[in-house]
């Protein structure tokens, strides 16, 4: 689609697979189109190694969701370590805008790809996916319920996400596996906080700074940040 191929990828005007697109835009069949690409392969060197290019050229002209789909089977996403990967996720993004069908195709791709419940949170958390994201975090929290890494892990992608009721549920499992800890009532407390429970807030405050008094400075920052953004 020409939509695509617009003010949109002006960022990638440097890279070979944006002149790729352009080149391409007046070509309307796929057939064509790749032997058109290899043709211009073969004088132009292009990060290609593994069929990335074409690829991405068939999803951008022509929101080829079947290529969407091999291209992130293929390790197209945010947290890749390539910026080859991350470059062709950025630009599955854009389709996305001519064609929201792809969206879902990306979501699906992050979330039950072969990837830790960390960077799937942080996928979610980027993306304000609060459905999936609570559904990932509660799971792994039902799975390793005595792990304070993980109850910590769900209850801080809840704070994040500003859903206080469930940060709170998962600050309170984390304290039941560690009680001296400080950041916990701190946590907990803003969540009350936000919720108007202010006494409970007061409580975990004042036990936070029993335990490291040099939150009491954090508290008021925090309080403050926390009043701002709901005004």
């Amino acid at each position: 689609s020409s939509d695509v191929c617009s003010s949109d990828l002006a960022e990638f005007k440097e890279q070979s697979l944006y002149s790729l697109i352009i080149i391409s835009k007046s070509i309307t069949r796929k057939t064509d189109f790749i032997k058109e690409y290899y043709k211009y392969n073969k004088e132009v060197n292009v990060w290609d190694a593994r069929g990335f290019s074409p690829l991405m050229l068939c999803v951008a002209n022509y929101n080829d969701t079947a290529a969407l789909s091999l291209l992130l089977k293929l390790g197209a996403s945010p947290f890749a370590n390539s910026k080859e990967l991350k470059t062709a996720y950025d630009y599955s993004l854009m389709v996305q805008k001519a064609n929201p069908f792809c969206e879902l195709i990306i979501r699906n791709a992050i979330i039950n790809g072969n990837y830790s419940v960390k960077t799937k949170l942080e996928f979610c958390l980027q993306y304000k996916l609060k459905t999936e994201g609570g559904r990932l975090a509660n799971e792994d929290a039902q799975k390793y319920p005595d792990s304070m890494q993980v109850q910590y892990q769900r209850a801080a992608w809840h704070y994040n996400m500003k859903m206080y009721t469930q940060a709170v549920n998962g600050y309170t499992e984390c304290i039941r596996l560690r009680n001296d800890d400080a950041r916990l009532y701190f946590y907990r407390g803003l969540c009350y906080y936000a919720l108007n429970l202010n006494e409970k807030a007061t409580t975990d405050f004042n036990e936070a700074i029993r335990l490291n008094p040099s939150f009491k400075k954090e508290i008021e920052t925090a309080k403050k940040q926390i009043s701002d953004a709901n005004q």
